[in-house]
């Protein structure tokens, strides 16, 4: 039986090795359902075998003893013959046995004295058989303690010692006839694979629909999550969406949440991002309309000053010349937006007259905002920085002062600190607040500056430092009231190099 277990494992590893190189490519979804048929298979295959092997191991049992009745009373009838040595009762004892027990088909019967030597034998009226049992059989009885069942000659050996006085004095072997055991053997395991191969290939079959019927949902998910893959994430529709108490129900539906939810972020997504290229171009658009209103308002001043003072030669080349590079600095806004918004660089170093031009263009807006403007200038010479840029810087911080002071005064101090240019301003408003701050310190600002409703100014005046290479200090006043905004521009000697080459 041992071995008969061990095909059948062997059987059972073959088949799983063959259905796993099979099935491997398979979607989950098939294997578990295909996987489980095949268990429930191979598991009741495996139950039969067993009931089996029980079955018959029971049965063998039951032929041993009704073996074991019927050599009991061979022994009995032969016994004193065998004792006496006399051959010739002891034969005629074997054969009358096979007048008298109908109740066993015996072909042969065989007396052996203790060594193994044949002392008397008798065989069925009729039948021929070679002297048995030969050597495999005696050692198949001696494993099996005296009974052993012959494969496909449906007969079977029974040994029992032959004892008197409590000392052996012979053995009796009778060969029987289990030929219609092994035919009930036959057909019942006949009728028991039929049965078995019926029952769980059935079995098998209810077991694949059952389990594919659980796992549909899972199927759904996965074919929506490949959707998904190729760009079109859509919910399970509710008719397939399982129980709603189901871990599946609460999976799907789950899912189904997330698909919502991801659809009303886009949604959400691309409102915002609509707002914000509207505020993108309206800041842009109030950037522009702030750079250009700058220089109008010192060209307005100039064409006053030269209607007024006109017969004045030197006050006429003045406004000229201030109306000139206003329209310049028109020119440059002008190019910087069809620039995408940036500066172009027009290679100039800054110039004390830049500086004298910035203070006549602050003067009007002083007098407007009814503000004290206090102004030192401790530049005498061409110094290598961009004057465009620097001018810009200079008159955002200047007019947001202007704007935020009221009645009070503004300070401007410029001055050349070492390798640097640096430029203060101070006002006498409430101070910067938070927001404002944090768009003039740090460079990491830069990008998200400009649009602070306290100055649109500022996200220039943080863009222009830092294309520069320079840094701005916001800090309260000294005085306690205000504040004071400090920028450090480094000197740039290559543009002193291309002004002078130019």
């Amino acid at each position: 039986m041992m071995a008969g277990e061990t095909v059948l494992l062997k059987a059972v590893k073959g088949i799983k090795s063959l259905l796993s190189d099979a099935v491997g490519a398979w979607p989950l979804t098939a294997r578990v359902p295909a996987a489980t048929g095949l268990l429930i298979f191979v598991v009741g295959i495996a139950i039969s075998h067993l009931s089996m092997a029980w079955i018959f191991r029971e049965q063998e049992t039951i032929l041993r003893r009704i073996s074991d009745v019927y050599l009991d009373g061979v022994a009995t009838a032969i016994l004193p013959a065998v004792a006496a040595g006399d051959a010739a009762q002891t034969t005629a004892a074997l054969r009358r046995e096979f007048l008298f027990d109908e109740g066993m088909r015996e072909f042969e019967l065989i007396v052996q004295t203790p060594d193994g030597a044949q002392f008397a034998r008798a065989t069925l009226p009729g039948e021929t058989h070679a002297p048995s049992p030969d050597n495999r059989t005696v050692e198949a009885l001696q494993h099996n303690h005296g009974f052993v069942i012959i494969d496909g000659k449906g007969t079977a050996w029974g040994c029992r010692e032959l004892m008197q006085d409590g000392r052996p004095v012979g053995r009796v072997c009778a060969e029987i006839d289990v030929s219609d055991f092994q035919r009930e053997r036959w057909l019942l395991r006949t009728m028991l694979a039929v049965f078995t191969l019926a029952a769980s290939g059935l079995s098998a079959l209810l077991g694949y629909v059952v389990i594919k019927r659980m796992v549909r949902p899972l199927h759904a998910l996965t074919a929506r999550l490949q959707d998904a893959h190729r760009g079109a994430l859509t919910p399970v529709p509710d008719a397939e969406l399982p129980a709603a108490l189901t871990e599946f129900g609460r999976l799907l539906r789950g899912f189904n949440a997330m698909v919502g939810a991801i659809a009303e972020r886009e949604q959400l997504a691309a409102s915002l991002a609509a707002r914000e290229k509207a505020a993108v171009l309206g800041q842009l658009a109030a950037t522009v309309a702030h750079e250009v209103h700058n220089p109008l308002g010192g060209m307005f001043n100039a064409v006053d000053t030269g209607r007024r003072f006109g017969h004045d030669g030197n006050v006429r080349n003045q406004s000229f010349d201030l109306i000139e590079r206003g329209l310049w600095s028109i020119r440059n806004i002008v190019g910087a937006l069809l620039a995408s918004y940036r500066v172009p660089q027009d290679h100039r170093a800054l110039a004390p007259e830049d500086l004298d031009d910035l203070r006549i263009l602050i003067d009007s807006e002083a007098r407007r905002s009814r503000v004290g403007l206090e102004w030192r200038c401790n530049i005498d010479r061409s110094i290598p920085v961009d004057a465009t840029q620097v001018r810009q810087i200079a008159l955002n911080l200047l007019l947001n002062a202007c704007a935020v002071s009221g009645n009070g005064h503004v300070g401007f101090a410029v001055e050349l600190d070492g390798s640097a240019v640096r430029l203060q301003v101070k006002d006498d408003g409430p101070g910067l607040p938070d927001t404002a701050k944090a768009a003039l310190d740090g460079r990491d600002q830069y990008g998200e500056a400009g649009i602070y409703p306290e100055g649109i100014g500022l996200g220039v005046v943080n863009r222009l430092v830092y294309e520069l290479g320079g840094n701005i200090v916001a800090r309260q006043a000294s005085t306690g009231k205000g504040a004071c905004i400090t920028v450090t521009i480094p000197l740039n000697e290559g543009l002193s190099q291309h002004a002078a080459a130019q």
